[in-house]
């Protein structure tokens, strides 16, 4: 046997007393709070504390307070969220109790997170993360950069650890794999023990750049093509589809009046993610550290501040003109009326209203939904991704689209299915290609346009080339 052995986490210390409460703070003992619907964020403060939450509040803890545990309450019989729960940070342990399923997305630091049951989404973020699925159908979600994450039971044999395990299936995002046999020549077995001492095999998957994945009680022949999603992988020829970041759920809001404000976070600010509403006025808002949100309603010139590194940040635009400040992230326009959008040089997540839009997302590589409405759209410099979530998005024109370079992305459309042939029509309209969409497939009426790209010709693009189906 080598000496290889898996990486363990720390655990509380319950030979302390521990204070049950239902308020907001704790002391610097060891407290756990046992729920209070009033209350949307929770601060238990020092020591090895226990969080009973529910998906609609927050767990908030400083570094070095504790070894803590985070037990996730779930509504029996919800759908999952289209939007992923943000763990929160410092808290090591998380436990869902859960008889539906979830999406979770895990902190910046080391998480142990370990599921219930069902067909959940787990993304453990940056650290070196422990994932445990548990009974269900469960998409583990791993991009590089975000450290070595460690899986327990994916697609394990149920007699292993017992219970209905898989099939699971692991999306890897930003490696250089471009297809299954990428995958396998990149992986080594490491003979160990498992959980109650009998020898087993893990595998431990080389991603490159000093990152690693770990496949508890598996062998490399045991893997099979299906159980991955290399979609977001570099290696394959030809551009491939991609996510940016969303702002974390912010903890507290900042409100204004309806004159001028001056609002200002700090870095040592109890809460790291904020929303600010100025209301009324120019208002003048300078965020911290965290990933905040802006809301921006006055035409003339509310003014945001952000730093570089200062996390994902998002503005929410309620005023018909806005160009992202620098080092802000992602945009969202408001209201039901025309509207000109402007992203910066990063990497941006713009999403427009029902209205027509007019959408420039310059310099970076941008994620653009138009939204409803007769959309006049520009990626910019960089390889962009045009997205329609409904039919009802359409009737677009995208001006410098790029083949082999910028994509149009149309999976939202195909939710529970993949396309079916002649869903997807593509027609040369003089310089121009127009994309349609008909939901029945093979009618002979035509589909409701999407977009017309303008200047590309019909024979540049297909599903290897600009569209993602």
């Amino acid at each position: 046997m080598s000496d290889y052995s898996r990486k363990t986490w720390p655990m509380m210390d319950s030979s302390m007393p521990i204070n049950r409460t239902t308020e907001a703070t704790g002391t610097d003992g060891r407290d756990q709070f046992d729920g209070n619907d009033s209350i949307s964020t929770v601060a238990l403060g020092k020591g090895d504390d226990v969080y009973r939450v529910t998906l609609d509040q927050q767990a908030v803890e400083a570094p070095g307070e504790g070894t803590d545990m985070f037990w996730l309450n779930a509504p029996t019989g919800e759908a999952r969220s289209a939007t992923p729960y943000q763990l929160p940070e410092n808290v090591e342990l998380t436990y869902v109790n859960v008889w539906g399923a979830v999406n979770l997305i895990g902190s910046s630091g080391d998480n142990a997170i370990i599921l219930s049951r069902d067909d959940d989404i787990i993304d453990g973020g940056k650290g070196d993360d422990l994932l445990w699925g548990n009974n269900g159908h469960d998409l583990f979600i791993v991009s590089a950069g975000n450290g070595n994450d460690s899986l327990v039971d994916f697609n394990v044999e149920p007699w292993r650890q017992g219970g209905n395990y898989g099939p699971d299936k692991m999306q890897l995002n930003g490696y250089d794999f471009a297809d299954f046999s990428a995958v396998v020549s990149a992986m080594r077995e490491e003979p160990t023990l498992d959980m109650v001492g009998r020898p087993t095999t893990d595998v431990i998957l080389d991603l490159g750049n000093g990152e690693h994945l770990t496949f508890f009680d598996r062998t490399i022949a045991s893997f099979r093509a299906e159980e991955f999603d290399l979609s977001g992988c570099t290696g394959a020829s030809g551009p491939r589809p991609f996510d940016l970041p969303s702002s974390i759920r912010w903890e507290y809001a900042r409100h204004g009046g309806e004159g001028a404000d001056t609002m200002i976070s700090t870095d040592n600010s109890f809460y790291l993610h904020q929303k600010f509403d100025g209301k009324g006025g120019i208002d003048v808002m300078d965020g911290g550290p965290g990933d905040d949100i802006y809301v921006v309603d006055s035409l003339r010139g509310d003014t945001v501040i952000e730093r570089a590194g200062y996390g994902i940040d998002t503005v929410i635009s309620w005023a018909s003109r806005y160009a992202l400040a620098a080092n802000v992230e992602n945009l969202e326009q408001r209201g039901t009326y025309t509207s000109w959008m402007t992203g910066n040089d990063l990497d941006n997540r713009i999403l427009g209203n029902d209205a027509r839009n007019f959408i420039r997302g310059e310099a970076g590589r941008d994620i653009i939904t138009g939204g409803g409405g007769a959309d006049d759209l520009r990626g910019g410099a960089g390889g962009d991704m045009f997205v329609y979530a409904t039919a009802s998005d359409g009737g677009d024109t995208i001006h410098d689209f790029k083949p082999g370079e910028d994509l149009i992305d149309l999976r939202p459309l195909f939710t529970g299915g993949d396309a079916a042939a002649d869903q997807v029509q593509l027609a040369q309209v003089g310089a121009s290609t127009q994309i349609r969409f008909d939901a029945d497939g093979g009618s002979t009426a035509q589909g409701v346009l999407l977009a017309t790209l303008i200047g590309v010709g019909v024979n540049d693009l297909n599903a290897g080339n600009g569209l993602v189906v």
